[in-house]
């Protein structure tokens, strides 16, 4: 982290960002959707760390939400729900490996099945 504060003295905050997320994001989130919900805490503070070097706030001024919006970054959180989104799409749109697609269709047939059948029970209650 000492590096990343020694070169925001000569970027930018958008300049200093870029090989900040290439770099440190690339590395600590790595894999993560593996073992985020073990180590949510650990991601966040590092994310925020490196946000509020971005931003000078090393006197802690600024909010986690202030600093996500000044640096227009995902939250851990985001960056998992979009990472796992993303493994999902490619499982349903290339259907590979078929044991796993054969599982997403059927869990999201039974669930669609499932609203369906509870919206025919409210409208049932109603009537």
């Amino acid at each position: 982290m000492s590096s990343f504060k020694f070169l925001r003295k000569y970027l930018t905050k958008d300049k200093f960002l870029k090989p900040a997320s290439a770099h440190f994001y690339g590395a600590v989130f790595y894999a993560s959707s593996v073992w985020f919900e073990q180590c949510k805490s650990k991601f966040k503070s590092l994310h925020f760390r490196l946000l509020r070097t971005a931003c000078k706030d090393y006197g802690l001024n600024r909010s986690k939400a202030e600093l996500t919006a000044i640096c227009i970054r995902a939250t851990p959180e985001e960056r998992a729900k979009f990472a796992t989104a993303s493994k999902a799409t490619k499982i349903m749109r290339d259907e590979q490996p078929k044991p796993l697609f054969t599982l997403v269709q059927r869990s999201l047939f039974v669930e669609q099945m499932t609203k369906g059948h509870q919206a025919l029970q409210n409208r049932l209650a109603y009537a």
